[in-house]
């Protein structure tokens, strides 16, 4: 008779647990006293997911509130009550945990676990007479951590070694393990398969027996970036190898070196035209010749019927093991039937820093007109120009090519001694013929991620030439895919010109993106009677979209520009193979 009581009693009690149990919590509640105050209740709050799976949820729920609560300093619990709070059908109730915390203690001291530990001095100004807080602790220690690391300890590690109660106060206990000292003794590339290594090695300005720590870490991709030469260089890392050597692990990807590409178009004949002609863009870029850094740059462009260019550049790269790049560069201009050009350009930049360039550029420029027997007018004059003048960048961005954060600035100033050689007929006694022009150029461009893989970036220019008997060849040239995007190339001739480059850029893969843009220009232009050049001065703007795809052939740029006041069938089609040098 007995025994059977005692089972039945034991199945009316897991009855009624099942019973309890089966209900579903589907709230969780915290209240207390002014202790416990609304932003700590916030951060130690409980959701029913966290003790979905538990067979007693209820326990595991106070369990995790006395955990959270100790991390916020209530070490002196008073008391924890439950209530619960049914639906009307009794499926689902609300589960409040009613607490009375006690005081919450404060962090008395800081105290190093080990007398060989590194100065405390920063954590203890931080943390001291501060109410307890877990959370707080951790992000003071991982600021420790990382001082640690910069100091050349990569493989420190900090934790709370214990907490000792005092009252309403606490010590905390703090323990680092240092580990050894991160002496960069060797430095291990891979990938380089053409690239010679001692061009990577002065790219990076390490010096000999150098502390490795996150910031050095940070600053190596950029400076390797800049070379152009690698696809996005990933940061390096660092181990100690079976000698007990640091050692830094620097993995590159190299990109094309060499590019070769050409288009050839065909213009039929217009009206009163007999003939066609051909039109056409030959560019040979070798950016990296024999894996030393030397670039070597061709590009041809018939423009039009009249009109084509031609140019070629050099560049040394530390000439004489000197963070000196030297360059020069031969261009060619042929104006419709009005003028060629013929410019030689040099330069020897110093790169002060990872960041800073200081450049001096020089020149020689002529002018010749083109001569017509059947037709006698004045084009341009022959003319010659000596050009000096200074030039300093400072960069910051992670990636020359494709920039996902950073900045750049220009600012450069040249004199032009200008000297008219003729032609005779058209130069009067007495005439001036010795000019002195001034070029000022500045630029900012400002590149920031706005969310992952979308990039936000701004482009602010100033240009300006100043002097005495300004002539077609003297003027900026505006328009096209290089800066006024829905005009057509060179449209307009300008002495002065401010404009803004706006796009966002969406960020597909490598360095290919697509972008929508937006193109603003202020531009002017004094008169000239003598050259009959007359004066303009007008604000222009352009809006599309475009593509900057990374190929075999180069980094190229299609863009679908529409002017202000276009229609979609007006729009122009701009395509450009971006300059590596």
């Amino acid at each position: 008779m007995i025994q059977r009581l005692f089972i039945n009693a034991a199945l009316l009690f897991s009855f009624l647990t099942l019973s309890i149990y089966s209900q579903t919590i589907s709230e969780i509640r915290i209240t207390g006293d002014d202790n416990l105050t609304d932003p700590v209740k916030k951060l130690i709050s409980i959701t029913p997911s966290q003790i979905l799976t538990d067979s007693l949820p209820e326990e595991k729920a106070e369990k995790l509130l006395l955990l959270s609560l100790k991390d916020f300093g209530f070490f002196s619990i008073e008391s924890i009550t439950r209530n619960r709070e049914y639906s009307s059908d009794s499926a689902f109730y609300v589960l409040t945990f009613n607490v009375v915390p006690g005081m919450r203690s404060i962090i008395r001291e800081i105290i190093a676990a080990d007398s060989a530990m590194p100065d405390l001095t920063l954590l203890r100004e931080e943390l001291e007479g501060m109410a307890f807080d877990r959370l707080l602790i951790e992000e003071a220690m991982k600021n420790l951590l990382l001082r640690e690391e910069n100091r050349g300890y990569p493989f420190s590690a900090v934790n709370i070694k214990k907490v000792v109660l005092k009252g309403d106060s606490v010590s905390v206990y703090i323990g680092i393990s240092s580990g050894p000292k991160g002496t960069i003794q060797q430095i291990e590339i891979t990938g380089n398969a053409l690239t010679s290594r001692e061009v990577i090695i002065r790219e990076l300005r390490l010096k000999e027996g150098e502390t490795y720590s996150d910031e050095l870490a940070a600053k190596i991709p950029p400076r390797l970036n800049r070379l152009r030469l690698f696809e996005p260089v990933s940061p390096p890392s660092f181990y100690f190898n079976s000698k007990d050597e640091g050692v830094l692990s620097i993995s590159v990807n190299e990109r094309q070196f060499n590019n070769f590409d050409g288009i050839v178009g065909y213009m039929p004949p217009g009206q009163n035209e007999k003939n066609g002609y051909i039109t056409g863009l030959l560019t040979i870029s070798l950016r990296n010749i024999l894996g030393s850094g030397r670039m070597a740059g061709f590009r041809w462009q018939k423009i039009d019927r009249n009109s084509q260019e031609l140019e070629i550049k050099y560049t040394e790269p530390w000439l004489f093991a000197f963070p000196v790049n030297v360059s020069g560069g031969v261009f060619q201009r042929k104006q419709d039937t009005t003028y060629i050009q013929l410019k030689y350009d040099f330069s020897a930049d110093y790169m002060l820093n990872e960041n800073v360039t200081l450049s001096w550029i020089a020149g020689f420029e002529s002018i010749v007109p083109q001569v017509n027997d059947s037709i006698a007018r004045f084009t341009v004059y022959n003319s010659s120009y000596f050009t000096n003048g200074a030039e300093a960048v400072f960069d910051s961005r992670n990636d020359p090519l494709v920039p996902e954060r950073g900045v750049y600035l220009k600012a450069s100033f040249s004199l032009s001694n200008k000297k008219i050689n003729g032609p005779a007929q058209y130069i009067s006694p007495g005439q001036q013929v010795s000019f002195l022009l001034r070029r000022t150029v500045s630029q900012l461009q400002f590149y920031s991620t706005i969310i992952r893989r979308q990039v936000a970036a701004l482009r602010l220019r100033y240009q300006e030439v100043s002097g005495d008997n300004l002539e077609t060849n003297d003027f900026y040239r505006l328009g096209g895919n290089t800066d006024l995007r829905g005009y057509r190339e060179n449209q307009f001739l300008a002495s002065r010109i401010l404009m803004a480059n706006l796009e966002y850029r969406f960020l597909t893969g490598g360095r290919t993106f697509i972008y929508p843009f937006f193109d603003i220009a202020y531009y002017k232009r004094d008169a000239n009677p003598v050259s009959r050049i007359t004066a303009d001065e007008q604000v222009k703007a352009g809006y599309g979209a475009g593509v900057y795809l990374e190929t075999g052939a180069g980094m190229l740029r299609v863009e679908y520009g529409l002017a202000k006041g276009d229609s979609f069938s007006e729009g122009k089609i701009h395509f450009g193979i971006v300059s590596e040098f």
